[in-house]
């Protein structure tokens, strides 16, 4: 199996490089600054970092550089391609940084962190950048900000569900996002700020709504469809943003318990595409990775021991919520839509984030069948057919745990560790909460 040596250039100076043989292929990418003839990835962040007056440290922009390596690595090499089975790549990844000593401390927990999240093989190495503190055209200091919460907003309905209730807290925010070009997905997190903002008109929003996009013209190692590792750049983004913002600035992620532990359904999704983002031993990683390059934010999933409908009906601001809960946009397959002649607005129905979204708004009280392509709970779709695999493996996974012989606790580390630190009790309650959520949509 190839070894893909992805190479981060550090401007058009940088010469660092590898020979490529039969078992090394190499890529390289850009740096965050823009001084390089690389373009393998597209992005606006010093745009947005720049008109907000937010300043881009050297560890700010390592660890926005460590979530743009991994990101354009994982969409610009095939799986089917270049993986063991199908799946699992082998990367190494060469990152100039300043502090090299800090970098190198925790190079082993960044692979770990790495190959959690992606299911892939990754090794990291470490080389001095030439550069020296490095400060961007126009600017200038933030001298004075309200915000005390910065929170990641995907569009989806849990995240409008943490911004809302961080808003009623009486907090102001920043919403940190991140989409692949001007379709629905920006459309939905502008739209839903604006609906924020007018509800909450005391408070200050801010948005950092960051466009990034790998280039696929420059690419020599096939598309990749899935995308589990893109929100390693989600994450470095919204950390980096409220480390800018003060370190005592908490990040939060916000996510039903269920999605969270992600734990397979059956046997056969144990390599699932599916995220990893917010389950709690990916976390514990990102805290440890935080706190080691002197980045002191918390970090916190309020959401981690409730299912996606106790989030709805838990919700500070239960009648906006319900009332504007139909316009996010939970879909796994958005863009399928289009092939439809159907609205991008329409959910396909048949996915997991769709089911989960269903079961939660039945359990709310406010299912509308006509915002799905599929109405599962009319008719489960042929599990031969690619709109039968999900409805399907949730039934056996429900009855999967309805006759679990063992404690429950032990299908949870299936998917992963729990870190000591977490309530294994409370996180096998909402895992069992959670699939008899789903399971009253289907039956």
């Amino acid at each position: 199996m190839v070894t893909w040596n992805i190479i981060q250039r550090d401007g058009n100076e940088d010469t660092f490089g590898i020979v490529e043989d039969a078992a090394n292929q190499v890529m390289l990418i850009p740096a965050l600054e823009p001084d390089t003839e690389v373009k393998t990835i597209s992005h606006d962040i010093i745009k947005k970092f720049t008109k907000n007056k937010l300043l881009l440290t050297n560890v700010r922009r390592e660890v926005i550089n460590l979530g743009l390596a991994v990101y354009t690595s994982d969409q610009l090499v095939a799986r089917n391609r270049h993986g063991y089975d199908a799946w699992s790549r082998s990367f190494k990844l060469y990152l100039p940084v300043q502090d090299l000593s800090k970098w190198e401390a925790i190079k082993e927990n960044l692979a770990e962190m790495l190959s959690f999240l992606s299911g892939d093989h990754w090794e990291l190495y470490f080389r001095q950048s030439e550069r020296g503190e490095v400060q961007f055209p126009d600017q200038g200091t933030l001298e004075f900000s309200r915000i005390n919460a910065v929170t990641l907003f995907s569009g989806g309905l849990d995240s409008f569900i943490g911004a809302s209730d961080l808003l009623k807290d009486n907090k102001n925010i920043a919403l940190v996002g991140h989409h692949k070009s001007q379709g629905y997905e920006n459309k939905t997190q502008q739209a839903l700020t604006i609906t924020l903002q007018k509800q909450y008109p005391g408070r200050t929003i801010e948005s950092f709504f960051f466009f990034a996009q790998p280039n696929q013209r420059a690419n020599i190692g096939g598309k990749e469809r899935s995308s589990r590792a893109r929100s390693i750049l989600f994450i470095t983004l919204g950390l980096t943003v409220a480390n800018a913002y003060g370190e005592d600035v908490p990040l939060y992620i916000p996510e039903n318990g269920l999605i969270s532990l992600n734990v397979p359904l059956t046997n056969t999704r144990m390599g699932s595409s599916s995220t990893r983002t917010t389950h709690p031993y990916f976390l514990s990683l990102i805290r440890e990775m935080a706190v080691a390059l002197g980045m002191k934010n918390e970090i916190i999933n309020p959401y981690k021991y409730l299912t996606k409908g106790e989030m709805i009906n838990k919700s500070k601001d239960l009648a906006f919520v319900k009332a504007q809960a139909q316009n996010t946009i939970s879909c796994a397959k958005p863009g399928y839509h289009k092939q439809w002649h159907k609205s991008f607005e329409l959910h396909c129905g048949y996915c997991t984030p769709c089911l989960i979204r269903r079961a939660a708004m039945k359990a709310g009280g406010i299912d509308d069948p006509q915002n799905y392509v599929y109405k599962v709970d009319r008719e489960i779709p042929d599990y031969k057919e690619d709109i039968g695999r999900d409805p399907r493996a949730f039934q056996m996974g429900i009855n999967k745990m309805k006759n679990y012989s063992k404690p429950l606790f032990f299908k949870l580390l299936t998917s992963g560790p729990i870190p000591k630190t977490e309530n294994l009790q409370s996180y096998t309650d909402v895992y069992r909460r959670g699939l008899l959520e789903v399971d009253r949509l289907l039956s």
